[in-house]
């Protein structure tokens, strides 16, 4: 080997001693002949430990009994499975601890030889992190489902970007008929309204459109009344680029409120027919009450007559008694 192939050659071990992921240099066999520090330390071994050994000893059981056959198989056949290829493997640790990789190898031709380069990425955090964000995306979408009323979020353009179990159960169409579809074409009926609310993407939001009310037409064409709250989505910009909505079906309690005022109008039309009826029964009785006023006085007027009568002729008897008295003595007495 000459001094420039002495200088590469101290070059690339330089990078592959300095590089973040771990690499691996192993020849046709299996047999580790190069690794680097963040491999050691990914492995928790210490270079010497591996160097001379089978690159199995790195793998989870399952690969590990299977490996040297891969390497024969791809030397006989030249069928590359995973070479040129980065996939998901699990490393193992030297207590035995299982972890993900993401593993890359290629192949290198030397001059009588094959050798075999991986480099090893530890998945670990990333896992984590992901596992993490899985974790509270199923919370928040558990949240959003547990909502008792309709939740939609809406792009700019008013496409359905989410929408809640409430909201599939109460407008009837199952997910797949939501998701991308534009929301005022499915729902608007009043035109009027569509339109107003569309301006809210392109006039800027504002407070008219914290609650509103509209009427909805579920897929079986049941009519549905919604309560509407909604907030504005900016992006970093500050740009509007969508609402989350939040609809409460208010069908129910319109169709009672209607039916109240219904009842409330019967009952003031009973209330009035009735009130004009007793005063009607109040006039009567009045009217009645004045002739029987009449009555009575006319009545004590004739009282007052007869009695007047009665002692007339009282007093006209009594002056008859007393005349006959004396006519009768005067007969019976002599004329002096």
């Amino acid at each position: 080997m000459n001094i420039e192939e002495k200088d590469e050659a101290l070059k690339l071990e330089a990078i592959i001693k300095s590089a973040s992921d771990g690499i691996i240099i192993i020849n046709d066999e299996g047999i580790i002949e190069l690794i680097n520090d963040a491999a050691c330390t990914l492995f928790n071994y210490e270079s010497s430990e591996l160097l001379g050994k089978n690159i199995n000893m790195l793998m989870e059981h399952q690969h590990a009994s299977q490996h040297n056959q891969y390497l024969k198989n791809y030397l006989n056949t030249g069928i590359k499975k995973i070479i040129g290829i980065g996939r998901e493997v699990e490393g193992k640790k030297k207590a035995g601890e299982v972890f993900p990789v993401r593993l890359s190898i290629s192949e290198a031709k030397l001059h009588n030889r094959v050798v075999f380069t991986g480099i090893i990425h530890d998945l670990t955090e990333e896992k984590k992190a992901a596992e993490a964000l899985r974790s509270e995306k199923e919370k928040a979408q558990m949240y959003f489902d547990l909502a008792n009323t309709i939740t939609v979020v809406l792009n700019n353009k008013g496409t359905i970007q989410l929408v809640n179990k409430k909201g599939i159960e109460i407008l009837g169409y199952p997910e797949k008929e939501l998701i991308n579809k534009n929301w005022w074409d499915l729902f608007a009926i009043d035109s009027k309204q569509g339109n107003s609310l569309k301006k809210v993407f392109t006039h800027g939001y504002h407070s008219d459109f914290d609650f509103f009310e509209n009427e909805l037409i579920s897929k079986s064409g049941q009519s549905i009344i919604v309560s509407w709250r909604n907030a504005p989505l900016f992006n970093h910009s500050n740009e509007l680029v969508g609402l989350i909505c939040s609809g409460v079906d208010i069908t129910q309690q319109r169709t009672i409120e209607n039916k109240i005022k219904e009842l409330n109008t019967e009952l003031e039309e009973r209330v009035n027919q009735r009130t004009e009826e007793l005063a009607d029964a109040v006039n009567q009785l009045l009217d009645i009450n004045k002739q029987l006023q009449h009555e009575i006085k006319e009545r004590k007027t004739a009282e007052n007559n007869l009695r007047k009568a009665f002692k007339k002729e009282k007093d006209l008897n009594e002056l008859k008694s007393r005349f006959v008295s004396m006519a009768s003595h005067e007969f019976r007495t002599p004329l002096s």
